[in-house]
């Protein structure tokens, strides 16, 4: 499933726990506040509480405080280690929100680890699904970010409202685990060009053209991925 359109937000959905306000999370959070009460939880409170003010959302000093009245989730954090920190520890999470919340983990995982929370989220009773997003600071500050969903179709469909505000692409993968899997087979593909693009100005450099000229002409050529033109 692919949707494209922006939703209505859907009743039933009213308060929304952002975690993690790093350079995605924080921008997220400005969207989702334009529809939704927010919420907002950082490892560093001093910058959760100045985001909360500039976003018009709510702070809360942990985590369990943060999740417990919302009725979705989402999590944008750094890494595995820092995911299974925010939801599987005692005070995090899973064991903190009201039973028929969803939770979404937007953050890059690997598909071990997102299957691994979806395991303990299924015995604890909670609907979890993964949504690693495509795109930088700009996509996330316009709301034109593209999801990548792994999960149960009837959770991504509750969801959806909040998704449409920072997606301009929602992409349903499958089962929890496959967007996971798409976002690092996005990753390796950009990774690839990059190094194909430092081993060509590395051959301009070389050369006799001058190099701004040079990758100025690349940057305007088609055969130029729009990711590689702003490096």
């Amino acid at each position: 499933m692919t949707t494209t359109s922006p939703a209505t937000p859907a009743t039933e959905i009213e308060r929304v726990a952002i975690l993690g306000m790093g350079a995605m999370g924080s921008r997220m959070a400005a969207r989702v506040a334009q529809q939704f009460d927010v919420v907002v939880w950082n490892r560093s409170p001093e910058h959760a509480r100045q985001v909360a003010t500039e976003v018009d959302a709510e702070w809360a000093p942990t985590v369990a405080e943060a999740v417990h009245t919302a009725d979705v989730v989402l999590t944008m954090v750094a890494d595995d280690n820092a995911s299974r920190e925010v939801l599987l520890t005692p005070d995090g999470v899973l064991a903190s929100v009201r039973p028929g919340t969803a939770v979404v983990e937007a953050s890059t995982v690997s598909p071990d680890q997102v299957r691994r929370l979806a395991a303990a989220a299924t015995e604890a009773g909670i609907d979890l699904i993964e949504a690693p997003v495509v795109g930088s600071r700009p996509q996330a500050e316009t709301g034109a970010l593209v999801s990548l969903v792994g999960g149960d179709g009837s959770v991504v469909d509750r969801v959806q409202p909040v998704l449409a505000t920072t997606s301009a692409v929602v992409h349903h993968t499958g089962p929890v685990g496959t967007a996971a899997t798409m976002k690092l087979a996005v990753n390796g593909l950009f990774a690839m060009q990059v190094a194909a693009y430092a081993e060509t100005v590395g051959l301009l450099e070389r050369s006799d053209i001058d190099t701004s000229l040079a990758t100025e002409i690349l940057g305007g050529l088609p055969i130029t991925a729009p990711g590689l033109q702003r490096i």
